[in-house]
């Protein structure tokens, strides 16, 4: 009996413990959160008083050089040595590599060979040339000169010259007249007269044509029906055929007005006749291949490679024993890439709900992960126009330019602070104690007897922590809020390509306000 007893003791003590453990299981929790929610509600008072309200925004990106400059040499030389490694400081004048004197010379050889190919094409150039008609017909038009330029006179008459093609000349006559298609008029001019034909009906009359041996272009016209005047117009080519050149200048006129010409037949002779495309292009090789002599005379005296300017070599593209080399036609490659001016240029992500908040000119304060504890000053160079996507947003590159300082590398990465707008020793309040309706902001003001009173007010700038009010609030009132609603102050982050990128929050209250 004693031993059953005894047992069912222990199933009585497993069962309460099993109930207890069950108990703060669900009752302990709760029981915290409701404490926590009640220190969270509770209501604390604040005297407004003044401050700065400052926003900025922060971005992440690395140091790089303010400038490069590239070290260029002529292709088809051999290099002997290169001094220059990528991340050497230099200096303007120190040996970067030193050139083959052997294929200087050869390369020098090939080169002037191939400029008294170039000259002797050019040499063997005519200045003079001729224009040609393509069909025969008659000169109706001849306004230009000898001597005359040849663009000038095309840009002053309209043509060198305009031919008649199918022998005919035209008029059109304004006429109530009724006349018959195919039936003869007589044209008549101060000088002459030619019997015309009606070919067609016009709008508002008809359209003659007659022979061109006499006619003066665009010289005025009369057309008579047997003696009857119907209309008057002016004497145009039933079929012309402009007459242009490209330049040079009349040397000779081969042909007069009202003359007849054939196909093929010569009308003018053009000295210092422009160049063609081929002769262009010969003088351009002829140009360049005189740059890449002289260049390779100057290494021919010194076959030293100078740095130009003082920098870092970020790039080296030569080894040591080949031959200089460059893609396609190009005559010269890209030896050395110096970083010039400085590791003082830092690109960082703006985000596109921040950067119509940025401006070139703005300052920066900027942050570097090599000297934590010291703050360089930037101010904001560029803006780039065109955004790239990032996630579910879109960003913009934006450059910043340090103070020249020796101790900046290029890929030292830190964080910038750009200021995008203050105000100082303003009233301001925390952004928690701000409530909203329908009527706008509003706060709960505190009278003397601590009674509780609702009370609109205007805001000003925000810095996502405090607000700057600028009605209806003075220094030294006291508002009331709850510690949960301060919650609602913690700025905005969002993530950029370039790094953290975050609306920051800045705030000093100068007169002592705080909380009660």
């Amino acid at each position: 009996m004693a031993g059953r007893k005894k047992k069912r003791t222990g199933l009585w003590v497993l069962f309460i413990v099993v109930a207890l453990l069950l108990a703060a299981f669900f009752l302990v929790p709760r029981i915290l959160a409701s404490r926590f929610a009640d220190s969270q509600n509770t209501v604390s008072s604040y005297t407004v008083g003044r401050g700065d309200v400052e926003v900025s925004i922060t971005s992440s990106g690395s140091l790089e050089a303010e400038d490069t400059q590239d070290v260029d040499l002529p292709v088809g030389v051999d290099v002997d040595t290169v001094f220059g490694k990528a991340g050497d400081v230099v200096q303007a004048g120190d040996v970067l590599a030193t050139l083959n004197t052997a294929s200087l010379q050869n390369r020098a050889a090939e080169l002037s060979a191939d400029l008294a190919s170039l000259d002797r094409q050019l040499g063997s150039r005519k200045t003079t040339s001729t224009i040609k008609t393509s069909v025969k017909g008659r000169v109706k038009y001849l306004p230009v000169a000898v001597d005359e330029d040849v663009i000038e006179a095309v840009n002053r008459y309209g043509a060198l010259a305009i031919l008649s093609t199918d022998g005919l000349m035209q008029v059109e006559v304004e006429t109530d007249a009724a006349l018959a298609l195919n039936g003869e008029v007589t044209v008549q001019w101060d000088e002459g007269s030619e019997t015309g034909t009606v070919v067609s009906k016009l709008e508002n009359g008809y359209l003659i044509t007659f022979d061109d041996t006499d006619a003066p272009y665009l010289g005025t016209a009369e057309v008579y029906s047997d003696k009857t005047l119907i209309g008057t117009g002016t004497m145009q080519l039933h079929a012309p055929l402009a007459i242009f050149g490209n330049g040079g200048t009349i040397e000779k006129i081969h042909v007069k007005l009202n003359a007849k010409v054939y196909t093929n037949g010569t009308l003018f002779t053009l000295d210092n006749e422009p160049a063609t495309d081929s002769y262009r292009k010969t003088l351009a090789d002829r140009v360049d291949k005189a740059e890449q002599l002289q260049t390779i005379l100057m290494y021919q005296n010194s076959p030293n490679v100078i740095a130009p300017v003082d920098g870092v070599i970020s790039e080296v593209s030569l080894t040591e024993g080949k031959e200089t080399t460059a893609e396609g036609e190009a005559t010269e490659m890209t030896a050395f890439t110096l970083g010039t001016g400085g590791a003082v240029k830092m690109t960082v992500d703006v985000d596109e709900l921040d950067i119509n908040s940025i401006a070139v000119g703005q300052t920066a304060a900027v942050t570097l992960d090599a000297f934590s504890t010291e703050t360089f000053t930037a101010t904001v160079t560029r803006i780039s126009h065109i955004g790239e996507e990032s996630g579910s947003i879109t960003v913009y590159k934006v450059d910043l330019l340090l103070d020249y300082d020796n101790r900046l590398m290029d890929g030292m990465n830190g964080s910038a602070v750009i200021m995008t707008d203050s105000v100082q020793n303003v009233i301001v309040i925390p952004l928690g104690a701000i409530h909203e309706d329908v009527g706008g902001a509003y706060v709960y003001l505190l009278d003397a007897s601590d009674m509780q009173g609702k009370t609109y007010i205007t805001t000003g700038l925000s810095d996502g922590n405090k607000a700057q009010v600028t009605q209806g609030l003075n220094e030294g009132d006291r508002i009331v809020y709850s510690a949960a609603s301060l919650l609602d102050g913690i700025s905005s982050v969002s993530y950029g390509g370039g790094g953290l990128m975050r609306r920051n929050t800045s705030f000093s209250n100068t007169e002592g306000a705080g909380n009660e």
